[in-house]
């Protein structure tokens, strides 16, 4: 009765310590104030995507090149700046199911700190909302730095702005500083 007694204290204090970042799986963020995650929306997730958060003016391409007999889909993502230059690529493989795709990315630059991380894209529903089919659905990239922890995570709330219609955006491209 005592060691079950612990466990229960314990378990309750580390549920009380999140903050911020909540997690549903090993390694899936889930970032406040989107607490249900919703299916992936593989119909419409090729193209072209743009950071909505204000802070950041990052645009992403995500391009599903092959599906393995399994049925698992491989994702490339492209990385571009405010001012349309490429500044990152990466790859990623998301087995049958999943609800999020996980893509390891790399810098153009390989100066550039941290030169590699994770991207995390998935489908979240609002806490008070309660239907990922009638209510309004958000999509989110997270990106991890494989040097930190992941308090150090950034979510960014991403609309869709194009279709894939070729491999680069279609903005006017200023030179890099």
């Amino acid at each position: 009765m005592r060691k079950f007694l612990v466990l229960l204290t314990l378990c309750l204090s580390m549920g009380a310590t999140a903050t911020g970042v909540m997690s549903a799986g090993s390694d899936d963020p889930v970032p406040w104030p989107f607490a249900e995650k919703c299916p992936f929306p593989w119909k419409t997730f090729d193209g072209v995507w743009q950071i909505v958060d204000g802070q950041l003016a990052d645009v992403f391409e995500f391009k599903v090149v092959s599906t393995t007999q399994s049925g698992a889909r491989i994702i490339e993502v492209k990385r571009f700046d405010e001012y349309m230059n490429h500044i990152a690529s990466g790859r990623g493989l998301s087995p049958v199911g999943q609800t999020l795709v996980r893509l390891a990315m790399y810098n153009v630059d390989p100066d550039q700190y941290p030169s590699s991380y994770t991207v995390f894209v998935g489908n979240y529903l609002e806490r008070d909302k309660y239907s990922c089919e009638h209510d309004q659905v958000h999509t989110v990239v997270t990106i991890r730095s494989y040097f930190n922890d992941r308090s150090y995570d950034r979510h960014y709330v991403i609309e869709k702005i194009r279709k894939n219609e070729s491999s680069q955006p279609r903005r006017p491209k200023h030179p890099a500083p």
